[in-house]
């Protein structure tokens, strides 16, 4: 019953027993409905490596309720930016300086661009890759890139 309760409308888990909120099929069926239900989740799955794998994989928010070593585990936040590129703003701050890690969160959503840390432009692969996906973005690239002919070119033929 809780099960189809909280697969209909995720916020229901709110109103579930305790011991429901840590059964992980209860609690991602109310996820995959609804990130909101993201705070209803009983602090015992969080500690759950594959739950929170899981939990990522459907909502990038998920990062957000995090701790300790998890938070820091990066299978888990490439997860969670492949489905929601701008989670990388709840990842742990070395995070924004992971090539991969911001490239597949830009690749999802371009805005990401935003959360990167500034030292990563200092790349020129890493820029180059993000420009060739995202033109637009040749404004956060360093000025000796953007007086690059061959940079630039990348950037406008994209």
């Amino acid at each position: 019953f809780v099960l189809e309760a909280v697969s209909r409308r995720g916020d229901a888990l709110a109103f579930s027993p305790l011991e429901l909120r840590a059964d992980p099929e209860i609690a991602l069926a109310a996820i995959k409905q609804t990130s909101s239900a993201l705070r209803h989740v009983s602090e015992r799955l969080w500690q759950d490596h594959n739950f929170v794998l899981e939990a990522a994989s459907c909502c990038g928010q998920a990062l957000c309720f995090l701790q300790g070593q998890t938070a820091k585990d990066r299978k888990v936040v490439l997860e969670a930016v492949k489905r929601d590129g701008c989670a990388l703003q709840y990842a742990h701050p070395s995070f924004r300086k992971d090539c991969e890690v911001v490239l597949e969160a830009v690749k999802q959503d371009g805005w990401a661009l935003q959360l990167v840390d500034p030292s990563l432009w200092k790349d020129p692969k890493f820029a180059q890759a993000v420009v060739r996906t995202h033109g637009w973005a040749l404004q956060f690239a360093p000025q000796e890139l953007r007086e690059d002919r061959t940079f630039v070119l990348a950037a406008v033929q994209e």
